[in-house]
């Protein structure tokens, strides 16, 4: 799935003209302050100011910010009212611009011109007088042209004929100091070389000490994984937590995990946790051995050891499971395939405080009957119980002010705290990202 939407991600890249910038600007166009402004204000979706800045750069002779704004007024984005008369006007004289950079030899003028061909913005559109400039382009230098050239080999769907001509070209962009070109090597050996990891982790890694974000979530997978290399945590977090300081989501649930077995493991160090794990461990599914190792899990809890609830947590829930009423309910969907009969039996258990009844029916409710309402009462109730997972599902209504809750972040906070004092680091996170908004 992930490679399709990559192939799809670079085409429509190259073909509308959205050309895949990497850290470091790559054209003096670019480089210029007021476009760089205007790039960001586009990128934020604020495209009024976006315009205003492209419109300053445009006064200094800035071509890719004329071609920029008439793309904005082509499509007619929020804040700049379509005008497709305006955006033939600003293509022109983009074209005129990059002619008489590229007859003088300009690297950067050809490139521009190749990307108006390829999109037909203000001209005809013709890919082959397109390839054409690129390759003008990137012999003159320009690693976006060698770039492109690479990405026009990848859009293809029997890419693998052209396997060559793309790593030849993303290479020698990357060489050129490219940081999207590094990415793109990194990913093509990762998911289509023969997997070399080797090679991969070379080019994420040099892509992330760019500033690549994609490429420190990557890396951290490879890590984290141990693709290529030995698994290394403390390798994979430093990636994570990389990424997720550039607002890369995906990080945070590798981050927590990570987190999470850390303090697992320095909690080993108290006596009373280490033979908790031992008592869980020896002998699984045993009613006997489990209430022992909660004991153990408690007393470490009543020393501070806040992962120790996390572990109690995870027992009480299997005890939970092992009850008659609970497995009445299991019996029914299991055997029936009816999730109104496990609920009805199910509720019978969770009236007596059973934890894992209030979570099955809460997924009961949200996946299989469509009930998101019901689901949401089944969590409160298992909040109110102590269960941490429970209480930053009520936190995040809390913070939202959805599910019938009112937006109350104050009380947000206050769930997510308990959450977090009991060893959850989801709600520990979460109280973070609270502080920042």
């Amino acid at each position: 799935m992930y490679s399709i939407v990559k192939k799809v991600v670079v085409a429509a890249a190259v073909i509308f003209g959205l050309s895949m910038h990497s850290a470091t600007a790559q054209t003096a166009d670019e480089r210029m302050y007021e476009y760089v402004e205007g790039k960001k204000a586009a990128d934020k979706n604020d495209n009024a100011k976006a315009r205003e800045w492209y419109e300053k750069a445009i006064a200094k002779g800035n071509a890719t910010a004329m071609y920029q704004l008439g793309w904005l007024y082509d499509n007619g984005y929020h804040g700049v009212a379509k005008n497709e008369a305006k955006a033939r006007e600003l293509w022109s004289k983009a074209r005129e611009t990059y002619a008489r950079a590229a007859e003088r030899g300009n690297a950067d003028g050809m490139y521009g011109m190749a990307i108006l061909y390829h999109r037909g913005c203000g001209v005809t559109k013709d890919v082959d007088k397109a390839i054409e400039w690129y390759r003008k382009a990137a012999a003159k230098g320009s690693a976006e042209a060698m770039f492109a050239m690479g990405n026009l080999g990848y859009s293809f769907r029997d890419f693998n004929k052209f396997k060559a001509d793309i790593l030849n070209w993303w290479t020698q962009a990357a060489n050129k100091g490219h940081v999207e070109a590094m990415y793109s090597l990194g990913f093509f050996y990762y998911e289509h070389e023969s997997e070399d990891y080797v090679q991969a982790r070379k080019w994420y890694t040099n892509a992330a000490n760019k500033g690549h974000v994609q490429a420190m979530y990557r890396l951290g997978r490879i890590y984290y994984e141990g693709n290529g290399v030995s698994k290394n945590f403390v390798e994979a977090r430093k990636w994570f937590a990389q990424a997720y300081d550039k607002e890369n989501n995906e990080s945070e649930k590798y981050l927590i995990r990570i987190d999470e077995y850390f303090a697992d493991q320095n909690a080993e160090k108290v006596y009373e946790y280490a033979e908790g794990k031992k008592a869980f461990n020896r002998n699984r599914y045993d009613k006997i051995e489990y209430e022992k190792a909660r004991e153990w899990f408690k007393k470490a809890a009543d020393k501070g050891v806040e992962i120790a609830h996390q572990r109690i947590e995870e027992i009480d829930i299997m005890l939970a499971m092992n009850t008659p009423e609970f497995k009445s309910g299991l019996q029914a969907w299991e055997e029936d395939g009816i999730p109104e009969i496990a609920v009805s039996r199910w509720q019978k258990a969770a009236e007596k405080g059973n934890i894992a009844a209030l979570i099955n029916m809460a997924d009961m409710y949200m996946r299989r009957l469509r009930q998101p309402n019901k689901a949401v009462e089944c969590m409160a109730k298992a909040a109110e119980l102590g269960y941490s997972k429970a209480m930053n599902d009520i936190a995040a209504c809390y913070r939202f002010g959805t599910n019938g809750f009112s937006y109350d972040p104050a009380k947000a906070r206050e769930l997510l705290t308990k959450s977090a004092n009991k060893g959850n680091y989801e709600a520990k996170y979460t109280l973070v990202k609270m502080k920042n908004e």
